[in-house]
């Protein structure tokens, strides 16, 4: 009994580790068909970004805000049919571009911002 508290005591405090939307971002993000740009401030920076498709499992690379290209302004991450710019220096800005929607189908990807053990996910749904 003591170890299957000992197990569980451990899984609660590797979950715990990680906290969800505490950097101010938006939860969710909604473009029309037509697709278009919208300007997105947290309230905390944040240290790498990703593109994530958690239907398919497909992700874009990892970038850092500390990284050279980040600072000079011209860092971006692209997935599909979303683009995410980050703005010059503003550690705490972002840029989402979506192509116009023309599968006729809803569609959805998730933008992880990271800080430590902390991060926001926004959810970035185009209109059909």
């Amino acid at each position: 009994m003591k170890r299957l508290f000992c197990i569980l005591t451990l899984a609660v405090l590797a979950v715990s580790c990680f906290k969800e939307v505490e950097l101010g971002y938006p939860a969710s993000v909604v473009f029309s068909s037509d697709g278009g740009m919208q300007h997105l401030v947290g309230d905390e920076r944040f240290w790498s970004a990703t593109i994530q498709n958690y239907k398919s499992g497909e992700g874009s690379s990892y970038i850092l805000t500390d990284d050279e290209r980040y600072l000079e302004g011209v860092d971006q991450l692209e997935l599909d049919w979303l683009r995410v710019e980050y703005v010059k220096g503003g550690v705490n800005e972002i840029k989402i571009y979506a192509e116009p929607n023309t599968t006729g189908n809803k569609r959805t990807l998730h933008i992880e911002l990271i800080q430590a053990n902390r991060y926001d996910v926004v959810k970035v749904t185009q209109n059909k």
